[in-house]
């Protein structure tokens, strides 16, 4: 990962929240000798910051392509999404808090500070923070069912668009002295609760999916499958190594999106995705799915690709379902033949293991790839000692993971500790 893809992000995300901090010290006249005023100072510019962090958060959520892009893949983006949608969240948790100095100087009115009143200004504050902290604690801690879920997560516009009331009647002193200030809160705000109107809203109506039917569909194994998408308009383009979300329309299936990564190559007539059974929605997959039945595809995401890395030498680790977007990558090997790829396939037992065929033709096909199988059940877990034993010219390589999160954080840590580059190592783990 080139320095400009890793930090250009980060840069501009801190550029925003530090915009409201100078335009807030700009019209600041602020007294240290008084506790009270400090206080309150400090807790009106967390509710500031905390609030264009908190619409920033909402507008990383949208998946909007672009995002995609400049985030380098959705795993990034979602993991900033939640970095930043946390420290919103403290902010706009102090913000209450630090008021109290100036507002509330006793016990009683403390506690009537945050009752519902006339004060509608305050009201819609009190809503947007009991709303925030109720759904993190239902989507944080109780773990709810993955419906459920971004059903209640979708809810976090609402909170928004309560404080985008909030700030608007808020008798801000700051507000009232800088124009600037208040319009820059309140645009972002703004782009915050539109953005989450139309996902939650209108996404099904505008949203720039693609129509497909179910072709064919076979098991794999015991608890995977494949299906074979048909376009229904023109075909789609992807990379090898992308993944895409699926809605099922029709046979009973829920409508629920979910991501798969496509195990078809571009130059394929049809795509196609492995699904292995790991929840409710796709084990009733397996028992509902027929020919014919519409599937709706949001994508292509993800910016898994072996093109990325500057070593000709690469390793591929796949664990479990996570071999599927390498065997759309090994499709394409043909064209890039100084490209030398080692792929592992870790599974519990061989019976788990997918895709073997297809992988050996490709193998006696191509000069430049070979692949093997490791048993966990029969030789312990994979790790860098054992890749290290296998591979001597391991730490000249790229590594590419596709696997449990547990098993990509494991294998991480332990060719870090083995002295790999952080940026030779490129994961995909739909963690989101």
């Amino acid at each position: 990962m080139r320095f400009t893809e890793k930090y250009t992000p980060i840069f501009v995300i801190v550029l925003i929240a530090l915009v409201p901090i100078a335009l807030w010290l700009n019209v600041q006249n602020m007294s240290f000798a008084r506790p009270a005023t400090v206080s309150a100072g400090v807790g009106e510019l967390a509710g500031i910051v905390g609030a264009v962090l908190f619409a920033l958060s909402l507008i990383l959520s949208s998946r909007a392509p672009f995002l995609d892009k400049a985030f380098i893949g959705l795993n990034r983006l979602y993991a900033y999404h939640n970095r930043i949608g946390q420290i919103a969240f403290l902010l706009l948790l102090a913000h209450p808090l630090l008021l109290l100095a100036r507002y509330a100087p006793d016990v009683k009115s403390a506690a009537n500070f945050f009752m519902l009143s006339a004060d509608y200004g305050q009201d819609f504050g009190i809503l947007a923070l009991a709303l925030m902290i109720l759904l993190i604690v239902l989507t944080l801690y109780l773990r709810p069912r993955y419906h459920f879920w971004r059903k209640l997560h979708s809810l976090f516009g609402v909170a928004l668009f309560f404080g985008v009331f909030h700030a608007l009647l808020s008798p801000s002193t700051v507000f009232r002295q800088s124009a600037l200030l208040r319009w820059y809160v309140l645009a972002w705000m703004s782009i915050g609760v539109g953005v989450w109107i139309y996902r939650t809203l209108f996404k099904k109506t505008f949203a720039q999916t693609k129509a497909f039917t179910v072709a064919q569909w076979r098991s794999l194994s015991e608890h995977t499958l494949e299906i074979v998408l048909e376009s229904q308009g023109e075909k789609l383009r992807y990379k090898p190594g992308q993944f895409a979300f699926l809605t099922f329309r029709g046979a009973g299936i829920p409508t629920e999106k979910h991501p798969f990564s496509f195990v078809s190559h571009p130059n394929e007539s049809n795509v196609a995705f492995a699904i292995k059974e790991l929840g409710d929605f796709t084990s009733l997959l397996k028992d509902k799915l027929k020919i014919g039945v519409r599937v709706l595809l949001e994508g292509p995401f993800g910016a898994f690709s072996y093109t990325r890395a500057k070593q000709s030498k690469q390793l591929w680790l796949a664990g479990g379902v996570g071999i599927t977007p390498f065997v759309s990558m090994a499709k394409d090997l043909k064209k890039n033949s100084y490209i030398q790829v080692q792929l592992i396939y870790s599974v519990k037992n061989i019976s788990d293991a997918v895709y073997l065929d297809e992988l050996e033709r490709l193998q006696d096909e191509l000069p430049n790839f070979s692949f093997s199988v490791y048993e966990s059940d029969k030789n312990g877990f994979l790790t860098a000692d054992v890749l290290a034993q296998k591979l001597p010219d391991l730490l000249e390589r790229a590594v590419f993971l596709c696997a449990p999160p547990a098993m990509i954080d494991a294998l991480r840590a332990q060719l870090l500790a083995k002295g790999m580059v952080r940026e030779q190592i490129y994961s995909e783990e739909f963690n989101f």
